[in-house]
């Protein structure tokens, strides 16, 4: 069974485009176009589907477009809009990583450390409603996050380490 804890979001499906069966997505991060995945992966009845990804290429102004196969007509486009489109995260490693918004769209579940390397918690939810990014731990610590506070990063690990002062800690 594919886990969500595996997967990153990568866009939204979220009109067709063309007459055979290619996809708008909507992005949040260049994570598609630069690693150009083998395999998507859609939320479907509540299982995620693998889809074999057959062309990516960039739409004007953001976003891409992709072709599925065995996505070929109206019907087969019909039941994938509006759906999220995920990556496997193991696919993305540190140099894909080039934004803030990059950095964000994988970190649920990553292990947060302080400048020392003592353990903070895991990060449950990132608010991104505000300008101001915000992720709270399952400790109940919410933290600001911000590209001067990020010291380091292991993908795979799947670990943050962040410059938080224990002032900042101790509010939560």
């Amino acid at each position: 069974m594919i886990l969500a804890d595996n997967l990153v979001q990568v866009g939204t499906i979220c009109k067709s485009h063309g007459i055979s069966g290619e996809l708008e997505v909507k992005t949040s991060n260049q994570l598609l176009l630069a690693i150009e995945p083998q395999f998507i992966f859609i939320l479907l009845d509540d299982c995620f589907v693998p889809f074999q990804l057959i062309e990516v290429w960039p739409k004007n102004h953001g976003g891409c477009y992709i072709h599925l196969k065995d996505v070929e007509n109206d019907q087969d486009v019909k039941a994938l809009l509006q759906k999220n489109v995920f990556i496997d995260k193991h696919l993305v490693d540190q140099a894909d990583l080039d934004t803030l918004g990059d950095v964000v769209s994988v970190l649920g579940g990553f292990e947060v450390f302080d400048v020392s390397g003592n353990y903070v918690g895991k990060i449950q939810c990132i608010d991104t409603s505000t300008i101001n990014i915000l992720i709270e731990l399952d400790n109940g610590a919410v933290l600001p996050l911000h590209e001067d506070i990020i010291l380091g990063m292991d993908v795979p690990a799947r670990r943050i380490q962040l410059d938080v002062n224990d002032e900042l800690l101790q509010l939560n």
